[in-house]
């Protein structure tokens, strides 16, 4: 099923659009359809720099390195990172 979709683009996006349809003899559509398609159908993590790996760590690590990952990474807690005392 076909939907039609009116947007409004600057002109010089407009003006790429009607080149490369010109050079490729396809219509505006076809070109603008052929561009964001790809994106349409794309697993959202993959575009997370974090999900972008599939790289999988195998060796030790804490048990709470959620709950003071700051600690680990910064070797410091976030309260000294702000000039804070802990209470202990």
């Amino acid at each position: 099923m076909n939907h039609t979709l009116t947007i409004q683009i600057p002109d010089n996006i407009y003006q790429t659009i009607i080149t490369e349809a010109k050079t490729q003899a396809k219509s505006p559509e076809e070109i603008v359809v052929e561009k964001i398609s790809p994106y349409s159908f794309q697993d959202k993590r993959s575009l997370d720099p974090l999900f972008a790996d599939d790289e999988i760590y195998e060796g030790d690590a804490p048990i709470d390195g959620a709950l003071n990952h700051d600690k680990y990474i910064y070797n410091e807690h976030p309260f000294e990172l702000a000039g804070f005392t802990r209470w202990e």
